[in-house]
């Protein structure tokens, strides 16, 4: 006969690192993973407009009938000082308007040559990052348990973005 009150011993649980925000900075941290590529579809996008030279027009924008691009998710991890261990979650994108991330990640591990089909020889590549912490605030749209009434909710989070990839 089976004992359903028999307490199962698991040991004590793993210390918490939390998630409390990173200071912004620069970090040397290992590429972890690359995710799967997410195709992307847009119907009259809007991207910022470039003069002949290809170079970006300050603050002018165009829309462009049909834009196709690829976005990775990336996940770096701190490996160095009070932060080592840490992650910071990223993108990876040919959108027009941010491919240059991807290029600057290229230019700092010095491989101009990649495809995006080897994206994942990437993983456990070692890089500086030079990281922005922000505050955003957004507006949702909450559901009321009991009364059932929904209500518009002001959050505030933090959040860590990559300003540029810098060679290690």
């Amino acid at each position: 006969m089976i004992d359903y009150n028999k307490k199962i011993v698991t040991g004590e649980a793993p210390a918490k690192k939390g998630f409390a925000p990173l200071p912004s900075g620069e970090y040397v941290v290992e590429i972890e993973s690359i995710g799967q590529p997410n195709e992307v579809h847009i119907d009259n996008a809007k991207v910022k407009l470039r003069d002949d030279t290809g170079k970006i027009v300050r603050g002018e924008y165009t829309t462009t009938p049909s834009l196709d691009f690829v976005r990775f998710d990336v996940t770096l991890r701190i490996v160095d000082g009070e932060f080592a261990g840490r992650k910071i979650w990223t993108k990876l994108s040919t959108h027009p308007d941010y491919v240059w991330v991807m290029k600057g990640l290229f230019y700092a591990i010095n491989r101009t040559d990649l495809t995006l089909g080897q994206l994942k020889e990437l993983e456990g590549a070692t890089v500086r990052v030079d990281a922005n912490t922000v505050e955003q605030t957004y507006t949702k749209t909450e559901l009321d348990p009991v009364t059932a009434l929904e209500t518009q909710v002001e959050k505030t989070v933090q959040k860590t973005f990559v300003n540029r990839y810098l060679k290690a």
